[in-house]
């Protein structure tokens, strides 16, 4: 299963209108909620009635005809065709690698833990012994490369996996054509990974020998008589907020589709229906937890609620639970060395569903079960519920215990923000109305440091709220926002971006909100980072493909997980073809 399929949440069972793809941060926690689009249902507010992107081009020889089919994806990264290869740039920039002529070399920029490089290859003739790669030091033998992509004398093409060669999809090539090698690294985990013009040639392949520094030199060399290789338009892209970079393969799947958890140590918390995966500091999975869910949360303690249905019965390490009926909802929590502390079975006779659900720092936390929203303090006490006229409604938890409850409407307001006191009475609600023939949705919503709340969601047209009127910037297509209410419910500010609309919603410690995704035609993913200083917006930075990872650019993303540093946990689908694709889980350092 891909990525994206692995870590966003199916919920046809739920009957939803509309689903978008929902990893959603609850601040303060680090955990991850689910929320969902849905405007089949009416609105009337809660029921009370009970190294920056630095990116080197190396300027060499200056290029001859053989360079006119390079795939330039280095300075414009343009997009390709069905070939892999795109129209050539107005100025390549070549070197030669001759018969027995040495160790060419170029430097890479200062590199992060995790970054790419790109080439393109042109071998002169069948049959070439050639290599390129990556090294730390001077190479003086091939076996000096820490990793490379070999151009075989009987034609085919492999790469260097520890002290071997191998290829996850051989294939041969040409005299004359041009392969643009693109190399996927983490140094950090000592493995990468490779594509030649959008082909997978090397997956996950470990380092050969043990590197006495950070890789500083791109390298070719070739071996035999038969021919050279032109090297073209190298570039590469380091930046040092991207902490890792790994294939979604590297993480097992312990029950279909998963949430993601970032926790205080710098390390991520992975969970499926039947497990959760403990991810440390470099994106390495360390231990496997036997009990899973389909939502995740921490408090401040580190304390892990793990939120599931199930029918029958479910034991979470204290003994059988039996369902009322049909499916119910758990709530199991556990110490931060996964000791069992309590778990609460919910739901009647009849089936009942998992909703939008969050915790605060205190281990306070609320959760839709079915259309009815119930809260809990920390010991699992129920504290009181209400029903909700959207079941499919987001819900939030401040650190006072206000409980933040938002709808959408089939109409008239777009949607409905109610506050709610630790008794269960209404402090106040707020409406917004779409506009100029534009609609508008909530898909998050996240309590802010400080007082006062966040919510996120779709735009298209206008949308009035708190008396002031956001304005969508494209016809084309939905856009997403983001709007700052005080404590008491008065706006503060808001922006508009031009990024598919998601649940992935996160705001940190220091007030910075994070969402992230992809912006369509070209499918680009995207990290926008919102800086709020408890009053307005004081800038925004958006953080792409180009900057991150260079030559692996287009594709598609997920929302990412935020903890309470601002780090961003993101499932991103990368497009090597329009029929090929990789799937790739990246920490984005705050």
């Amino acid at each position: 299963m891909s990525l994206m399929g692995r870590f966003a949440r199916r919920l046809p069972r739920f009957g939803l209108a509309q689903l978008l793809l929902t990893f959603s941060y609850m601040p303060g926690l680090g955990s991850i909620r689910y929320a969902a689009l849905a405007l089949l249902f009416g609105c009337g507010g809660i029921d009370v009635s009970g190294n920056r992107a630095s990116a080197a081009r190396v300027q060499g020889e200056r290029a001859s005809s053989d360079c006119a089919a390079i795939v330039e994806s280095g300075a414009n990264d343009p997009g390709t065709n069905e070939s892999g290869c795109s129209a050539p740039p107005a100025e390549d920039h070549c070197w030669l690698a001759v018969p027995d002529g040495g160790f060419g070399e170029r430097a890479l920029t200062t590199q992060a833990s995790a970054f790419t490089a790109s080439v393109s290859i042109v071998p002169s003739a069948d049959g070439i012994d050639g290599v390129i790669g990556l090294s730390a030091l001077p190479a003086t033998t091939a076996g000096d490369l820490a990793v490379a992509v070999r151009f075989n004398a009987d034609g085919s093409v492999d790469a260097s996996s520890g002290e071997a060669y191998a290829s996850v999809n051989p294939f041969r090539y040409a005299a004359g054509s041009a392969y643009r090698v693109l190399f996927v690294v983490d140094a950090g985990g000592r493995s990468y990974s490779a594509w030649v013009n959008g082909r997978l040639l090397a997956q996950n392949y470990a380092f050969r020998g043990e590197p006495s520094a950070a890789l500083a030199r791109f390298t070719t060399a070739v071996n035999s008589g038969a021919g050279a290789l032109r090297a073209c338009d190298f570039a590469d892209s380091s930046d040092d907020r991207l902490s890792w970079l790994h294939h979604a393969e590297l993480y097992a799947e312990p029950g279909g589709d998963h949430a993601l958890v970032g926790r205080a140590d710098g390390g991520l918390l992975i969970t499926g229906e039947t497990g959760t995966q403990v991810v440390d500091a470099t994106g390495a999975v360390v231990t496997t937890f036997m009990h899973g869910g389909r939502g995740v949360a921490l408090d401040a303690a580190s304390d892990l609620y793990l939120f599931g249905e199930f029918t029958g019965s479910y034991d979470s390490g204290s003994g059988a639970l039996t369902s009322a009926g049909g499916a119910d909802v758990f709530v199991s929590k556990y110490d931060a060395q996964f000791t069992h502390l309590y778990t609460r079975s919910l739901g009647g006779a009849g089936d009942d569903r998992l909703g939008a659900f969050d915790v605060n720092e205190a281990g306070d936390f609320v959760v839709v079960v079915g259309s009815t929203l119930m809260r809990f303090d920390a010991n699992g006490a129920l504290l009181w519920t209400r029903g909700m006229t959207d079941p499919h409604g987001v819900v939030a938890v401040d650190v006072t215990g206000t409980a933040y409850v938002a709808e959408n409407c089939n109409g008239a307001p777009a949607l409905t923000l109610t506050a709610l006191d630790t008794q269960g009475a209404v402090l106040w609600t707020e409406s917004a109305v779409a506009g100029n023939n534009g609609t508008a949705s909530v898909l998050a919503l996240r309590p802010v440091p400080g007082g006062g709340v966040a919510l996120s969601g779709a735009i298209s047209g206008t949308l009035e709220l708190g008396g002031t009127q956001l304005r969508a910037t494209r016809t084309d297509r939905a856009e997403t926002y983001v709007v700052w209410l005080d404590p008491g419910g008065v706006y503060l500010d808001s922006t508009v971006l031009d990024l598919t609309p998601n649940s992935g919603l996160g705001v940190d410690d220091s007030g910075t909100a994070t969402i992230g995704g992809y912006r369509a035609n070209p499918d680009t993913y995207l990290l926008e980072r919102i800086e709020f200083d408890g009053s307005s917006v004081t800038g925004v930075t958006e953080l792409g493909g180009h900057e991150l990872t260079r030559g692996l650019f287009h594709g598609t993303a997920s929302a990412p997980a935020v903890d309470r540093a601002g780090n961003a946990y993101w499932p991103v689908t990368a497009r090597m073809l329009p029929e090929q694709s990789a799937q790739f889980l990246l920490k984005v350092a705050r």
